[in-house]
């Protein structure tokens, strides 16, 4: 035999294994995969590497109890247990089927829009290429016999991997950050109820450690009339297939690793603000218990308000340290709205005794690790508070509502640079004359307030009935008294809010 009939022959006892990829690579997995990389980096990859060995070892189970029974798993199931089993495999198994063939067909159309506009900067049509994809399979089933359909699958699995692998080799991390992701442990919690890191975990290894797959392996084994006798091909097949679903699974998580996960480090590094929030210390017993009775609960039933806001802090401060591994936090930001007009709904010595030993705990987290603001955003008259708030770390306030008693001029006057100030212009001015606008705006903006620690902008968003040319009035007049160029009328949009 040539050697390269001997490659050919290689090849194509290689193309079963190929060919099973097609099952296991597929919109699940590259999601799961993709959310992965994207939240917690390369940290999860040893699960990647563990699932597809147990992938490996059952390919090798299902594969040599067909070689050595000579019935495929469905035969046995439908013999051996239920036929009604059996039928409810096989319908699944063919809704998994066309689903994994169509999710192939969609995925190799993007990855081919993609290059098109990568490699050569062509817009190519989506739904041509969809058809022309689809033209060919269709008509390799009419025509062909499953040798041939196990061919294309494969040809399309390999261009699939060719693009995956060469997108993690244009965006591969340092080797450093691969290879740490081998070392078992769980990732910090992401924020959002599906961003769990077990949830991810438990997608990964569902959608790798596929049961289907291994119904159809063995059909396959079936199929191709191994024996016993091409047990060493049938291991070398499955060490292939189990190998390469590694490769384009872990290419997927480190491309989304390298790229979205990154992207906080890197706008970080543009000057962009990277803020993590953390629930309110009065804002959350509220959500939990209403306003009347949040208030009466710290006279009434103290143990209970400890207990809730020890067990935010704890949860806080354990999410915290691991944010805090990965990134420097630029502000931290609290949501309270623990005032109205007359004044904030709790006292300092409540705030004192029960809030600030959580503020506390939190800000000397993320502080230690380079911190430097602490923004708790509150409506109403908040100045019988603010010198508890700045004991336990805060030191930024925003919207400063001027309706509520707010007066930033008179804060600063109080404070100095101790409190940063976000928002402070009244909203309600902006309905008035340009005349009221410029008196508030020559006001808040005069000498003493340019000295920085100052974000000027409305104390919230703007209200109804804001004329757009008082708006634009508002901004071009702010611009001119801070000495800010005018803006260029190729900037698009207009800011509503303070922060």
């Amino acid at each position: 035999m040539s050697r390269s009939d001997r490659i050919k022959q290689i090849f194509r006892s290689l193309m079963p294994g190929i060919f099973l990829i097609g099952y296991n690579i597929g919109t699940g997995s590259l999601t799961a995969m993709s959310k992965a990389g994207a939240n917690f980096g390369c940290d999860l990859l040893w699960a990647v590497l563990l699932s597809c060995l147990i992938t490996w070892y059952l390919i090798n189970f299902f594969s040599r109890f067909t070689m050595a029974s000579g019935m495929t798993a469905m035969e046995a199931y439908h013999r051996h247990i239920h036929p009604a089993y059996a039928w409810i495999l096989w319908g699944a198994l063919s809704v998994i089927i066309l689903s994994a063939l169509m999710a192939m067909l969609g995925l190799l159309t993007d990855v081919i829009l993609v290059w098109f506009q990568e490699a050569w900067a062509i817009e190519a049509d989506r739904l041509l290429i969809g058809i022309a994809l689809a033209t060919l399979v269709y008509a390799l089933i009419l025509i062909g016999n499953t040798a041939r359909f196990e061919a294309l699958l494969s040809v399309l699995v390999a261009l699939m991997g060719v693009a995956f692998i060469g997108s993690a080799i244009r965006f591969f991390p340092n080797a450093a950050t691969v290879l740490s992701g081998f070392v078992p442990r769980m990732p910090a919690v992401a924020e959002g109820s599906d961003n769990s890191s077990m949830v991810i975990l438990a997608g990964m290894v569902g959608t790798t450690v596929s049961v289907f797959a291994f119904l159809i392996r063995s059909g396959q084994v079936k199929d191709h009339g191994w024996t016993m006798a091409d047990w060493r091909m049938q291991r070398r097949d499955a060490a292939v297939s189990a190998t390469l679903m590694f490769v384009l699974s872990a290419s997927v998580m480190i491309t989304a690793a390298a790229t979205l996960h990154e992207q906080a480090l890197s706008l970080q590094e543009q000057g962009h603000l990277v803020s993590v929030e953390i629930p309110g210390g009065w804002d959350i017993v509220r959500e939990l218990m209403g306003e009347e009775e949040a208030c009466l609960g710290y006279y009434l039933q103290p143990e209970l308000m400890h207990d809730i806001i020890a067990t935010i802090r704890d949860t806080s401060v354990k999410v915290l340290e691991r944010t805090c591994e990965r990134i420097t936090i630029d502000q931290l930001f609290v949501h309270e709205d623990m005032a109205g007009k007359s004044g904030p709904l709790i006292g300092p010595d409540t705030i004192r005794e029960f809030i600030a030993p959580y503020y506390r705990a939190c800000w000397d987290v993320v502080s230690s690790h380079g911190t430097r603001l602490f923004n708790q955003d509150s409506d109403g008259f908040m100045m019988p508070v603010i010198d508890v708030f700045l004991e336990c770390g805060v030191n930024m306030m925003h919207p400063c509502e001027p309706a509520a008693g707010m007066d930033i001029v008179e804060i600063r006057k109080k404070y100095g640079h101790r409190l940063a100030l976000l928002g402070g212009i009244d909203k309600h001015v902006l309905r008035q004359s340009k005349a009221d606008i410029d008196r508030e705006l020559e006001y808040k903006m005069q000498p003493l307030m340019q000295k920085g620690g100052i974000v000027f902008g409305l104390d919230h968003r703007i209200t109804n009935g804001t004329p757009l040319e008082n708006y634009i009035y508002y901004v071009k007049r702010g611009r001119e008294l801070l000495d800010l160029p005018p803006l260029s009328p190729a900037r698009r949009g207009w800011a509503r809010m303070a922060g």
